[in-house]
């Protein structure tokens, strides 16, 4: 199995496609790095969230911290039970979320 892990901290921050299980090192990375659910006005504390592959692992998603978001159990079904996408910009790590319509929603920024 390979495991991609920061030089300096350790911190497993992509495994390989095989293991769709997010560790518990790099569910604390994603804690640390994403205080709130995902959802734009949610501030659900990401240590009460689902951690979700943004684009499913059944589809080819892989379990990094680039493609993992915390959801909570009410915003977690609305990714997958309804037209709302979420996408992050890969070069800034910006999050924004597209409605049916087609409008497009950004988190809240974060408080420091």
């Amino acid at each position: 199995m390979r495991i991609l892990t920061d030089p300096v901290t350790g911190t497993v921050l992509d495994i390989d496609r095989r293991t769709r299980r997010i560790p518990a090192d790099l569910r604390r990375w994603l804690w640390a790095r994403d205080p709130e659910c995902a959802f734009p006005g949610c501030a659900r504390s990401s240590r009460e969230c689902d951690i979700d592959h943004r684009l499913d692992w059944q589809y080819g998603g892989k379990t990094s911290a680039d493609n993992n978001e915390p959801l909570c159990t009410s915003h977690h079904p609305v990714k997958h039970e309804s037209l709302w996408r979420l996408s992050r910009d890969p070069a800034t790590g910006v999050r924004e979320w597209t409605s049916p319509s087609g409008m497009t929603v950004g988190l809240d920024p974060p408080p420091f």
